[in-house]
């Protein structure tokens, strides 16, 4: 049986018991709708204005076309979604914010898009209809689940796809990301008299990306596991929270405060002109390799470290090696040491503490006397740790 097209009625005055059938709805009502707060963007959505103007522009000129019989395009999903927790009450946009939000800015800025008013837009908008998916979900962090899985591949960024992680966490909205602001606001300010920041979107969502990646490193003290393409980030920042205590934060922004102190020193002495800004990116490595190997090389390394990094990369994000290698440094801690090898840094190892012999209570001293009494049969040489399978006695001396 065709499915009939959704009556603004049908679509938003159905019970609270149980969302409406999925089905066909003109733009017109779901862009109303967002207008008048009887659709909401969850808090795991991108900002309604995360589409740039031409891509907005194209969006109405894909919907006019349609209407006006010139080409048949497909119009994609709209995906929305109610709460059990809360009643079904609210209905939530989970795919097709951006869709809505241009069909809403055409409707209140008409000329921008070349309607000559409003009711032009309108029956524009009146006539497209799009597909209606509804579902139901026990929370918001459910329904950010699907949203990740559907948007997995296309144009989101990562910060965008994973921060469902830290907003549905238990106790970050309330407790931890206070703390994580303080990081932020903290880390910012220390790189702004030095570096140089774009204010293109996508670099300010890597940026923030790149906030909760030093926000872990700084408390964990290693590298993190996985790759970008995973939530690790994220994950990892819930961990921190989880284990950590406010405290530390305070602690590891002072410490943030002196490696930035110290790869600013080395910036200034290899370009001493002010106008010459470091690769914020570039910084933001830095912090995090200090961060991670704070405690296996001395202080006093990281000045020369720093000064042959900067003359060679000359303010790029990148590395060559002798083999024309490119080290990309802003988004790999591990590569630090092969970076000191193309540098011909040598990394000095912390003289290691000697033990002083004595053995603690439980422990037997076969891998110093490797030669066991095997009861009433004759003394074997074995490997210690078969000596400790089987049990045996060290040999008194």
């Amino acid at each position: 049986m065709t499915q009939l097209p959704l009556s603004v009625d049908q679509v938003y005055s159905a019970s609270v018991v149980a969302p409406p059938p999925d089905g066909a709805s003109p733009l017109l009502d779901l862009a109303e709708a967002l207008e008048r707060n009887q659709l909401i963007a969850p808090p795991h959505q991108r900002s309604r204005d995360a589409w740039s103007v031409k891509k907005r522009q194209l969006w109405i000129d894909r919907n006019r076309a349609v209407v006006s019989g010139i080409k048949q395009r497909p119009l994609g999903t709209i995906c929305i979604y109610l709460l059990s927790d809360e009643g079904n009450q609210c209905r939530y946009l989970n795919e097709g914010l951006q869709r809505i939000s241009a069909c809403l800015d055409a409707l209140t800025f008409p000329k921008k898009y070349g309607f000559h008013n409003r009711d032009e837009a309108e029956r524009v908008l009146r006539g497209s209809y799009i597909h209606v998916q509804y579902r139901h979900y026990k929370n918001h962090r459910e329904a950010a689940g699907d949203f990740e899985e559907v948007n997995n591949g296309t144009g989101l960024d990562k910060s965008e796809r994973y921060k469902h992680v830290l907003l549905y966490a238990d106790e970050w909205n309330y407790a931890w990301d206070i703390q994580f602001k303080k990081w932020s606001d903290s880390l910012n300010e220390s790189l702004s008299s030095f570096t140089k920041t774009s204010k293109i979107r996508t670099n300010g969502l890597i940026r923030e990306r790149s906030t909760r990646h030093l926000f872990a490193v700084a408390h964990i003290g290693r590298p993190l596991q996985g790759n970008d393409n995973t939530p690790e980030v994220e994950t990892s920042c819930v961990d921190v929270a989880r284990q950590c205590v406010p405290e530390n934060v305070d602690s590891n922004i002072r410490r943030m405060y002196s490696f930035v102190a110290e790869i600013e020193s080395a910036w200034r002495s290899v370009y001493s002109e002010p106008a010459k800004m470091m690769n914020n990116r570039l910084a933001r490595w830095c912090i995090g390799v200090m961060f991670v190997n704070q405690d296996d090389v001395p202080v006093n390394f990281w000045n020369t470290f720093l000064v042959k990094l900067f003359a060679s990369v000359k303010s790029k994000v990148n590395l060559v090696d002798s083999d024309g290698n490119n080290f990309f440094l802003t988004s790999n801690l591990g590569l630090f040491r092969p970076t000191c090898r193309v540098l011909g840094v040598d990394i000095p190892e912390r003289p290691r503490r000697k033990s002083n012999g004595t053995l603690k209570t439980g422990w037997h001293d076969d891998h110093v006397l490797p030669l066991v009494d095997s009861g009433d049969g004759p003394t074997e040489p074995l490997p210690a740790r078969l000596n400790a399978a089987k049990c045996a006695r060290a040999i008194k001396s």
